[in-house]
């Protein structure tokens, strides 16, 4: 991208080519022909105002460029976390299940941090922000490439997985489940340790199949987890009712 010196100079030079051709049309037509003086005046009047009128105006469309900018990734990550905001995690999960083949294995999980309210309590909300941070980045690291993980709101996440296996989902999941249980987020010189309680959906891909059941299966299954102890997975799917 030009930046904002670069493009005032090419808008100064455009003005001066641009002041040069008229004043040629204009002493022509009244059959005076260019002389220094016109050339001077053509070139002069541009090259002291044009910089001067175009700083401010190309720093001012820049400015709102950037600020637009920083809205879209405001409406698509998540600030505190980096991961996808709720609603780009929905509108990019719809767009990769729509693209999965049918009959392809497709999942849901839903993570949500053991205890979090006790945590908020003992550490404060800025202890609270520094954990949740601290497993977004985690997240980052440990999904596959084409995996998409967001952050719901509040403690809850959700990783939607892809043209997967039932072994490789609760392989993939275990795994971030035990480097949470294993990572320790330091706040102000003091370490703390956390839990997640995963609920997972599966099942091949249908015709049929929409993200809304995904999810309502996946919550389901939080909720199982959450009874079961905490810190563990549990799965819910049509499947596992038949």
């Amino acid at each position: 991208m030009l930046n904002r010196l670069t493009i005032v100079l090419l808008i100064t030079m455009v003005s001066i080519i641009s002041s040069l051709i008229v004043t040629f049309v204009i002493a022509e037509g009244f059959g005076n022909g260019m002389d220094a003086i016109n050339v001077a005046c053509a070139v002069i009047a541009p090259a002291l105002i044009g910089p001067m009128v175009t700083w401010y105006i190309v720093g001012l469309l820049l400015k709102i460029n950037q600020l637009e900018q920083e809205q879209r990734s405001l409406a698509t990550f998540d600030a505190l976390t980096g991961l996808l905001s709720r609603r780009a995690f929905l509108e990019q999960a719809t767009h990769a299940l729509h693209l999965a083949p049918a009959g392809q294995i497709i999942a849901l999980a839903y993570l949500d941090i053991d205890n979090f309210k006790q945590l908020n309590e003992q550490y404060g909300h800025a202890g609270g922000d520094a954990v949740l941070k601290a497993l977004g980045i985690l997240l980052q690291h440990l999904i596959r490439k084409h995996d998409i993980a967001g952050r719901l709101g509040g403690e809850e996440f959700a990783i939607f997985l892809p043209a997967v296996s039932k072994d490789a989902t609760y392989q993939i999941l275990e795994r971030i489940r035990c480097a949470i249980a294993q990572q320790v987020t330091v706040f102000e010189g003091q370490p703390i340790q956390y839990t997640v309680s995963i609920g997972l959906s599966l099942y091949p891909k249908s015709s049929s199949t929409q993200l809304e059941a995904l999810i309502t299966h996946a919550d389901r299954a939080l909720f199982d987890a959450k009874r079961q102890g905490k810190n563990c997975i549990a799965l819910d799917s049509p499947t596992s009712h038949s």
